[in-house]
């Protein structure tokens, strides 16, 4: 039963790892 993901749950996954990208920059800057 393989139903396609949903556009928020993507937008969610996309924000998540925009957010852990962006404290992995900041602890490497700082």
């Amino acid at each position: 039963m393989a139903l396609p993901v949903p556009l928020a749950f993507s937008k969610f996954i996309v924000g998540l790892v925009a957010l852990l990208a962006g404290s992995c920059v900041s602890c490497f800057l700082f």
